[in-house]
């Protein structure tokens, strides 16, 4: 029989298959997971770069739109997009209502004016008779 180095050496021996097998296994799965921190990585850089696109919104910027890609974080800005759309429109629908608003209760103050100086309230009183028409 052979020593121990001699069997690990043949190509044909069974420990030497199981240890390339397992050398092939461990550097897939560092590959897998330097792909895996990759992608995380990309990830956390266009989530942040959303959020520095968006940021003026905060501060009541409207007209802000997010940039839509192909990826999970396009798919979020579209989102983001549409309701800041639909806040857009409902920000001039309140716009809108508050200037009628105003224009009503201007005129209708107008018209209260009118008419309390027409009502008889707001003329004064009648002059009390003189002490002397009493008296006859």
């Amino acid at each position: 029989m052979g020593t121990s180095r001699n069997r690990l050496s043949r190509p044909n021996c069974p420990q030497l298959g199981l240890a390339l097998e397992r050398a092939e296994l461990v550097e897939r799965q560092r590959q897998s997971e330097a792909e895996q921190r990759a992608a995380k990585e990309e990830l956390q850089r266009r989530a942040l770069e959303l959020l520095l696109q968006v940021d003026p919104v905060g501060k009541g910027d409207l007209t802000i739109r997010a940039s839509v890609t192909a990826d999970e974080i396009g798919t979020i800005a579209d989102s983001y997009n549409a309701t800041i759309e639909n806040l857009r429109k409902l920000v001039t629908q309140v716009k809108t209502a508050a200037t009628q608003v105003a224009g009503t209760t201007s005129a209708n103050e107008e018209v209260a004016e009118v008419l309390v100086h027409r009502s008889p309230a707001a003329r004064p009183p009648p002059s009390p008779l003189p002490w002397s028409a009493w008296k006859q």
